[in-house]
């Protein structure tokens, strides 16, 4: 057995079995259907270009290598295979995911401040930047190497909506299981036919379920990319957030006031007063700067979550004109 003969056996059948299904049983609106099916082919697209240069890297480091007469040619460093095998997981998690029907009602978002978005964002770099310092040891590159690609990947979906997948963390959990079980089984069969092998001297020698636990760690990562961006990117709220940040910084003297279900409307304000103190409502970050509640509460900021609650102080109640409403819990705080 190939390389491409086990492609041919092990992927393509499941994933034209899993399109049929989700052809099937599609009940979503046409739009609805239409949105999910680009998100997936601008998915597919990322993958390629974010993957195949990490990949090249790995090979020409000898992280990997593939047995002469096993891949039929090579392209952009990497085998044409890996190369199918780049497009085809993304496409088999996705119909996979598609099958569960992701856009279902489901539960309003955790109570996550944009703080704690930030914050796990951050923890996502910083376990990027610790596998970057573990790659220079020998026995540790593959591991370093492969946090420090997908933990920047994994900060931008949990900056954009983290407390959106923590509502769906159930689909979110069930849509990387399955194919990631299946994965490592195809990845199983791939390394005792010796299609392709690690190098000992790479690799920590620990095994998880039979595999490398880099190899199993690979496909957890890669896959809950898949099913976390696909989530985030069919988001009515996450496209908002993300439009609102690209429209603030395109044009910082334009504030717009953008809805939970995603629609924008320009700010008001009532005269020059109302103008300096215009504020930005929406499903991403926003800022309060001051409250009209005495001298002491000038001083007073919070920062508003993605669901338009206070962080630390308790909801907002209304929003009329340039003054700001606030429940009485919050105005006894002020003073």
């Amino acid at each position: 057995m190939t390389y491409l003969s086990l492609l041919l056996l092990g992927l393509l059948p499941p994933i034209a079995v899993l399109a049929r299904r989700a052809a099937r049983h599609d009940s979503a609106p046409q739009t609805s259907t239409t949105h999910q099916l680009t998100a997936m082919v601008v998915l597919v697209a990322l993958a390629v270009l974010t993957t195949v240069p990490w990949d090249a890297a790995l090979i020409a480091h000898g992280t990997w290598s593939y047995p002469r007469g096993q891949v039929v040619g090579w392209v952009a460093g990497i085998p044409v295979e890996e190369l199918l095998f780049i497009v085809g997981q993304p496409l088999l998690t996705g119909l996979w995911l598609r099958t569960l029907r992701p856009d279902r009602p489901v539960p309003p978002p955790a109570r996550l401040t944009c703080t704690a978005r930030t914050a796990g964002a951050a923890g996502c770099l910083l376990v990027a930047g610790a596998g970057a310092l573990a790659a220079r040891t020998p026995a540790l590159s593959y591991l370093g190497l492969l946090l420090a690609w997908a933990g920047p990947l994994l900060a931008v979906q949990w900056a954009l909506g983290g407390d959106l997948l923590w509502a769906r963390r159930r689909i979110l959990a069930a849509g990387v299981v399955a194919p990631t079980g299946y994965l490592w089984g195809l990845d199983w069969i791939g390394l005792h036919l010796h299609l392709w092998q690690l190098s000992a001297g790479r690799t920590t020698g620990l095994q998880l379920a039979g595999l490398p636990v880099e190899e199993a760690l690979f496909f957890t990562l890669t896959d809950l990319l898949v099913i976390g961006g696909l989530l985030v990117a069919t988001d009515p709220q996450a496209l908002a957030r993300l439009h609102l940040h690209l429209h603030q910084r395109g044009s910082p003297g334009r504030r717009r006031s953008t809805s939970l279900d995603g629609s924008s409307q320009p700010a008001q304000s009532t005269g020059a007063t109302g103008a300096a103190r215009r504020r930005s409502w929406s499903s991403g970050t926003h800022k309060l700067a001051r409250a009209r509640r005495g001298p002491g509460a000038a001083r007073t900021s919070s920062t508003l979550c993605a669901s338009g609650q206070v962080a630390g102080l308790g909801g907002l109640t209304r929003l009329r004109g340039d003054d700001l409403q606030f429940p009485i819990n919050v105005r006894r705080k002020l003073r």
